[in-house]
């Protein structure tokens, strides 16, 4: 460890003053109806990343000292293969294969020749393949920590803060959000529903604000849409979301739900409960959407939400054996889909059969939550054996009267002219009714709801363009390297 300090010393480490954190802001616990929030004001990232020293190091490899007052070695052999210039990558960011290492046949033994600093405060790297790079210093100290050597030094360099993005890579050896990711909430506790107006929604600060919070609360709701209807929600998704996630049966993006007399869907019959469940219980993309957008364009209706992550966790503490159940074996669900759209006044040309097996609960290897997803209309014969099915059905009940009880089930009004915003993968939705079918004043007679999906990668697209908007600061890698 001292001859790492006395080599950074060496290479002239400095140290700069790390300006102050922004203050977090807390989120308000009230029972009951939304919570107005301001967005954020744009912030920028200070300058911490330039290179000021750089010199080759042992077996070829390039020694860096960065203006943050950390230095680390690199691998010249990595430098070589992640080196982005137009000599390397194309304009579509795709490699240019008679550059790459594995065309050129480049040795494993590699090493850099010559390092500069550039007036701009990069790199520059000749390589002993005859090949030269040019690097930006904010690409190269992002990557340290995570593939170069660390040779001491003290970083004052402020990162941006990208864990509640990371649940939601993809990737195998991801896990669920952990419990100080996410804000629990029954019909009585936890916190308020957020909202903003559309126009501070539109805005990178604000738009940046809405994915956090729906990650860590599941929903949020927008106000003072103008001129309501399918035209507005594109309007909102595309600069939000970008984009609406496209159903394969149907010409648009968006679906659309009005009152319809002898419906045979029970989503356009709106005297009828139409019981808490996620949309997309079948996807036809495989993995369900992670966003769903609801927006009222004519009228007014009562939702109601609950957040299966809170039952899950209650169930889990009450009813072990019941939690493992309905995590462990599968409920099957068919759904033809243009058949089961029959009521909408849109064209459905397509009527794709589509099966899912999942389990209601899903979890990763540690036992945390990814999602639940479920509908109770979709469900088909149980596949499971005789000496499960008994139990698993009585687990499934419970389970069912958890999701439609008082104390988890909070109701929103929503009205023309805002639009509510769920996390797809926790939070249910629904609608107050009569199991015998009589009327129940749940909305208005003329209520016309449009709405749609958004997928875990828009999303993930847009965090990466919000944060580099709001924070000056790109994300690298699958890791979300800031």
């Amino acid at each position: 460890m001292a001859l790492r300090f006395a080599l950074a010393r060496a290479m002239g480490l400095c140290a700069s003053a790390m300006p102050p954190r922004q203050a977090r802001r807390l989120t308000p616990h009230v029972n009951g109806a939304c919570q107005r929030v301001a967005a954020r004001p744009q912030s920028t990232r200070a300058s911490f990343d330039s290179v000021l020293q750089a010199k080759i190091g042992p077996a070829g490899c390039v020694d860096l000292c960065f203006h943050d007052g950390a230095a680390f070695r690199f691998h010249a052999l990595w430098l070589r293969d992640a080196c982005r210039t137009d000599v390397f990558v194309n304009a579509a960011s795709e490699r240019i294969l008679g550059k790459t290492l594995l065309v050129q046949g480049c040795p494993a033994d590699l090493h850099a020749t010559s390092a500069q600093t550039t007036a701009d405060g990069g790199l520059r790297v000749d390589f002993s393949d005859g090949n030269s790079g040019k690097f930006d210093a904010h690409f190269l100290r992002s990557y340290a920590g995570t593939v170069a050597h660390g040779l001491g030094g003290e970083s004052r360099r402020p990162l941006v803060e990208t864990d509640w993005l990371k649940p939601y890579c993809g990737f195998p050896d991801v896990r669920s959000p952990g419990k100080a990711q996410v804000n629990l909430w029954t019909s009585r506790s936890g916190p308020a529903f957020q909202e903003m107006t559309l126009e501070e929604v539109m805005a990178p600060a604000g738009n940046l604000e809405m994915l956090q919070v729906l990650l860590r609360d599941g929903a949020f709701k927008i106000t003072d849409v103008p001129s309501p209807g399918p035209a507005a929600l594109h309007a909102f998704a595309d600069a939000c979301f970008n984009g609406l996630q496209k159903d394969p049966s149907r010409t648009e993006a968006n679906w659309e739900i009005a009152p319809k007399e002898g419906a045979a869907s029970i989503s356009y019959a709106p005297t009828l409960k139409l019981n808490n469940h996620t949309d997309q219980s079948l996807p036809n993309h495989g993995i369900p959407a992670l966003f769903l957008v609801m927006h009222t364009a004519r009228g007014y209706g009562v939702n109601t939400l609950v957040d299966t992550s809170a039952v899950c966790e209650a169930l889990r503490e009450r009813d072990p054996e019941a939690f493992e159940l309905i995590s462990r074996y599968g409920s099957p669900q068919r759904r033809f889909t243009a058949a089961s759209r029959q009521d909408a006044d849109q064209g459905h040309t397509v009527n794709l059969c589509v099966m899912s097996g999942k389990p209601i609960i899903q979890l990763d290897d540690a036992g945390g939550i990814i999602r639940t997803q479920y509908n109770e209309v979709f469900r088909i014969p149980s596949e499971l054996p005789f000496d499960i099915f008994k139990p698993w059905y009585a687990a499934y009940l419970k389970f069912g009267q958890m999701i439609h009880s008082d104390e988890f089930v909070r109701r929103l009004r929503v009205e023309a002219g805002q639009i509510v915003v769920v996390n797809n993968w926790r939070v249910m939705h629904g609608r107050d009714g009569h199991w015998d079918g009589t009327h129940s004043n749940i909305q208005s007679a003329d209520r016309f709801l449009t709405g749609g999906t958004v997928t875990r990668e828009n999303m993930l697209s847009k965090a990466r363009d919000l944060l580099q908007q709001v924070h000056g600061s790109e994300l690298y890698g699958t890791q979300l390297i800031s």
